[in-house]
């Protein structure tokens, strides 16, 4: 079953377009989104995504745009996001210096009885 689609443009004046037509297509896309969501749709492909979907998800009133208390909010998340990722650097550094510490004494105190093998010291 074939489903029938109008053929007003994005401007709802009816010019004749055909069904293949992009602006037609543009049109028959953007009819699922809300009034609201389409500000959010940046890209203009009629649909939302990931990004454009939790930028929507933060329109609490529902108004179209993000308060400026909620974008500092975000900010203030990120900087102690960062901060975290940096403490879980320096961790996994801390883990792994004992391993590093051990390897080179290793190395070093094998190459330092492979000197003296091979120059007859001690």
């Amino acid at each position: 079953m074939a489903v029938k689609f109008s053929e007003e443009t994005s401007s709802g004046s009816s010019n004749g377009k055909k069904s293949g037509d992009s602006a037609f297509n543009t049109k028959r896309r953007n009819r699922g989104l809300s009034v609201v969501s389409k500000k959010f749709d940046i890209d203009g492909d009629g649909t939302l995504d990931k990004y454009e979907m939790l930028a929507r998800s933060l329109d609490h009133q529902n108004s179209g745009s993000i308060t400026p208390e909620i974008v500092v909010e975000l900010l203030k998340e990120q900087d102690a996001l960062r901060k975290r990722q940096w403490l879980l650097l320096f961790g996994n550094i801390v883990q792994w210096l004992p391993i590093i510490a051990g390897a080179a004494y290793t190395l070093y105190k094998f190459s330092e009885r492979q000197y003296q093998q091979n120059v007859g010291g001690k």
